[in-house]
């Protein structure tokens, strides 16, 4: 859902709206300081219901299901530890997931630009594309594929 790992260990339960499938990223946890939503997508609805939150308290952090949230480093080792019995390089983080998203996102043309923006609590178009650009997304295939000879 494009939420950054230190806003993943600060949400709540209250934070998770299945009914409407959004997720509420307090001003108080996000980098911004701004509170947002972002979109559940329906390829995640299947795990969202799944993890079955209703049964938790909604004071509760969403990933530790206590009142006290993971210490900073413990979901950077618990992503690490599944990494690498995946047979993954640890050179891979949870931000990772991010840019991997963001990638798919555009290179397969399945979410417009604007939507992406939204969905990553980017501020401007321009952020976006400055954030695309330094991954390489916004080179263009049919440039450099079909331009005519000079």
């Amino acid at each position: 859902c494009f939420i950054r790992p230190a806003e993943i260990r600060l949400l709540k339960v209250e934070d998770i709206d299945i009914a409407d499938m959004y997720i509420r990223v307090p001003a108080s946890i996000s980098k911004n300081k701004k509170t947002q939503v972002v979109s559940i997508p329906q390829s995640f609805v299947k795990d969202v219901i799944a993890f079955d939150i209703t049964r938790l308290r909604q004071d509760y952090y969403l990933i530790n299901k206590s009142d006290e949230p993971l210490q900073h480093q413990s979901l950077s080792k618990q992503h690490k530890t599944i990494l690498k019995r995946l047979g993954f390089s640890d050179r891979y983080s949870l931000y990772s997931w991010k840019h991997t998203g963001a990638y798919m996102a555009v290179t397969r043309g399945k979410i417009g630009l604007k939507d992406l923006q939204m969905q990553m609590r980017h501020h401007s178009l321009d952020q976006l594309n400055e954030y695309l650009r330094e991954m390489g997304v916004l080179q263009s295939e049919d440039i450099k594929k079909m331009f005519p000879a000079l």
